[in-house]
Order: C-alpha cells, then sequence, then structure tokens
C-alpha cells in the first residue's frame, strides 16, 4: 500500500492529468425504446404527472411486494417520504425516542429530527457494519422506535431484535437491500413496515426520478400510509356521487408519486431478480479482489446473502484523513465510487443532539470509542458486466498500490 503523498504526485493517475483505467465509452448507454416510447405516451396523453392510484402506479406495486414478498405496498415521492410515513403510522410525534444506528445515510437521521424526535445511536459491529443487535436489545429504552437499517445492501437480524426486545416498534429502512436476504428470508418481512428507494441508480429496480415505496404486512397500515400520503385523505375512486376530494381524515402530506416514475419502475421490476444474481456474483468477485490487494473488507455474517449494493472497504491508516481525494481518484479512473461516514463525522450531528437534549455521556463516549476504520470508509458499485471486474480492480490498484 503506496503513501498519500506518493499517489498525489503520480502523474498516471486520472486525477492528476493521467489517462483513467476504465476508458470511457465513445457511444452513450443503449436506450430501451419500449420504455421510451411509453414515457413519451404519457408525457403526450397528459397522464405522465397524474398522482396517486393511476393505473401504472398500482401496478408497480403490485409488481414490487411480489418481489419482496409482501402482502402491501405504497408508493410514494422518495425513499425519505417512504420513511417519514412509515414512522408516523407507527406513532412517532415529536419527543418519540427513535433509535438508528451510528453508520448509515444521514437522510435516516435527518427523517428523525425533523420530525422533532430524540434520536438513541446505536453503534454498528466493525466487522460486518451494522447495528450491533446486542448493544441494540441491551441498550435502546422500553417502548422505543427503531429504525433497523440495512445499510449498503447488508441486513440487520430484525427477527432477533423483535424476539429478544417486544416492546420496540421496529421499521426497516432497505433503502439500500433489495434483494438481501437474512436466513433465507427477503428482508423487510419482520418490521411493522419497510422502506425502500428508488432513486439511485445503484438499485436494479429505479425510476431515475425521485420516488420511494412502503410495503407491509398489515392492511391497517397500508391504508394508514395511503391516506397519510395523501394529505390525510381516504383514497376514493370516482364513482357517481362520490366525491373526488373528501375532506382530511386526519393530519397528513404531499407525498404522492406519479405515473412516469411508475412506468420505469415497472419497466425496472421485469428482470430484477436476474439482474440482482448478477451483481451478486460480480459483487462477490470484486471483493475478492479488493481483499487480495490488501484492502480491508467487511464480510458478512453467515446468515445473510448481501446484494453487493456496493462493495465497501477500508484504505490503511495513512489514507483515512484523505478520503475525499482517494474518492476523487477512484472516480477519476472510471470507478462508480462513493464515501461513506459515521454519524459522528457530521460536523452537526453533536450540535442537533445537544440542542434537543439526546446527547448525553452516553453518546460522548461512543464518539470517542468509535473505531477509526468507520469514520471514512469507501465502496464502489459492482459493474453490470463479469469482464468488467479486472479493470475494476486493475482501477483501485492504480490508485492505492502502484
Amino acid at each position: 500500500m503506496r503513501t498519500v503523498e506518493n499517489a498525489r504526485g503520480d502523474r498516471d493517475l486520472s486525477v492528476n492529468g493521467g489517462q483513467p483505467a476504465i476508458p470511457r465509452p465513445d457511444q452513450p448507454p443503449e436506450t430501451d425504446e419500449a420504455l421510451a416510447e411509453e414515457c413519451a405516451k404519457l408525457i403526450r396523453d397528459g397522464h405522465a404527472l397524474q398522482w396517486y392510484g393511476g393505473e401504472r402506479q398500482r401496478a408497480f406495486e403490485d409488481a414490487f411486494a411480489r418481489l419482496v414478498s409482501a402482502r402491501h405496498a405504497v408508493h410514494c415521492a422518495s425513499g425519505t417520504a417512504a420513511l417519514h410515513l412509515a414512522l408516523h403510522a407507527c406513532g412517532v410525534r415529536p419527543g418519540s425516542v427513535v433509535a438508528v444506528p451510528t453508520l448509515g445515510f444521514y437522510s435516516v437521521l435527518n427523517a428523525v429530527l425533523a420530525m422533532g424526535a430524540l434520536p438513541f445511536l446505536v453503534p454498528v459491529r466493525p466487522v460486518d457494519l451494522v447495528m450491533d443487535v446486542d448493544r441494540a436489545c441491551e441498550e435502546i429504552p422500553r417502548g422505543a422506535t427503531l429504525v433497523a437499517v440495512h445499510h449498503v445492501g447488508r441486513a440487520v437480524d430484525v427477527a432477533e431484535i423483535r424476539a429478544r426486545r417486544p416492546d420496540l416498534v421496529v421499521v426497516e429502512d432497505a433503502a439500500d437491500a433489495q434483494a438481501t436476504r437474512v436466513h433465507g428470508r427477503p428482508v423487510g418481512r419482520e418490521g411493522l413496515a419497510a422502506c425502500w428507494s428508488f432513486t439511485t441508480t445503484h438499485n436494479v429496480v429505479n425510476t431515475i426520478v425521485p420516488s420511494g415505496m412502503v410495503t407491509t404486512d398489515s392492511e391497517e397500515t397500508a391504508v394508514r400510509i395511503r391516506r397519510l400520503m395523501h394529505y390525510g385523505k381516504d383514497f376514493r375512486r370516482y364513482t357517481s356521487g362520490t366525491p373526488l376530494n373528501p375532506l382530511p381524515a386526519e393530519m397528513g402530506f404531499n407525498y404522492m408519486s406519479h405515473e412516469l416514475a411508475a412506468a420505469i419502475g415497472l419497466h425496472s421490476v421485469r428482470n430484477a431478480a436476474e439482474r440482482w444474481e448478477t451483481r451478486r456474483r460480480n459483487g462477490a468477485a470484486l471483493e475478492e479482489g479488493l481483499a487480495g490487494l490488501g484492502l480491508r473488507t467487511f464480510p458478512v455474517a453467515p446468515h445473510v446473502e448481501q446484494n453487493y449494493y456496493d462493495v465497501v472497504f477500508a484504505p490503511d491508516a495513512s489514507w483515512r484523513e484523505d478520503t475525499g481525494w482517494a474518492l476523487d481518484a477512484l472516480v477519476a479512473e472510471g470507478c462508480p465510487a462513493w464515501s461513506y461516514h459515521s454519524m459522528f463525522a457530521l460536523p452537526w450531528v453533536r450540535a442537533e443532539l445537544v440542542q434537543r437534549g439526546a446527547w448525553t455521556a452516553r453518546e460522548d463516549g461512543l464518539a470517542r470509542a468509535k473505531d477509526p476504520t468507520l469514520r471514512h470508509l469507501l465502496g464502489i458499485r459492482p459493474p453490470a458486466l463479469a469482464a468488467q471486474v479486472p479493470d475494476y480492480i486493475a482501477a483501485v490498484r492504480k490508485v492505492f498500490t502502484k
């Protein structure tokens, strides 16, 4: 592993003016003509932005529910909207305690803070980057709500948490975890509801434009979430004498999506299972290659089958304060790379929790005891083609080991 100083002076690196390890394609990616025509027809017919209960939205909900083995699905505006709806339906209000992991996308913490709730931070296990189940069961206050985040395609064992702590209301954040399985079952089946995001092209099922979904096995919860999404109004299909604009039954939000997003999502569902299996194979090969370069990777527990949303790794200690530059270097070489951070690395987290009285000696101890490896992690999305895996490994080798 070479030093950062050596890499910064390497003129062969693309970030320093050299040629990228992964050549950029001469032609743009092929367009799916059938999908393009369907979207164009929606726009021509004036149905693209039809919201709430359109034909394609209902079809997308049904198809995605089948894909993740859920009984009900509600299509909404984004993954963050899905989380807000699920937490509100669970009874989270200002002052409620909501447990979240110390490692995960910060939109989870943002949603909790925006609701006026009090975050309770639970550490993750450095070995596999998921919430520490033992500490969650031992430390989360009674009667709290837990957001079990299946981060970067890994999985929390929600069934174990529910067995040990039946008093907890659990919402699963599965935004990164399409096709991830725990004990052979898809994630999202154990909590009251699961929240999904379709905005990022990291996910095989995506809508390109912002969009999300809440799935649940509870019909009552699905009906409530559908109402909350629509200003608090019960959905009514038009029949003679039925008002299309009923009064709200409760406080609600405008978190509706539209037919254009649903059409794209529905198209992506059709071969999702096959594409996720390809991602899994290529991700495993990429992870093995990065470990072979001496980079620290994070194997999942034996009962988890991850989807390889990203292959996450940590450079050695000499790079930890320069992962921003390392990220730039990887992207310049043609790698679809991202960075991941502990909540304690975000400068505003402590101030927000202090303001709400949620930063105590416990949180101060967690911040001081954090594993430095978890402060700055890097991830690479596996390629769609197995033939591209060696190119990705070569790009990483070029940055870190030349």
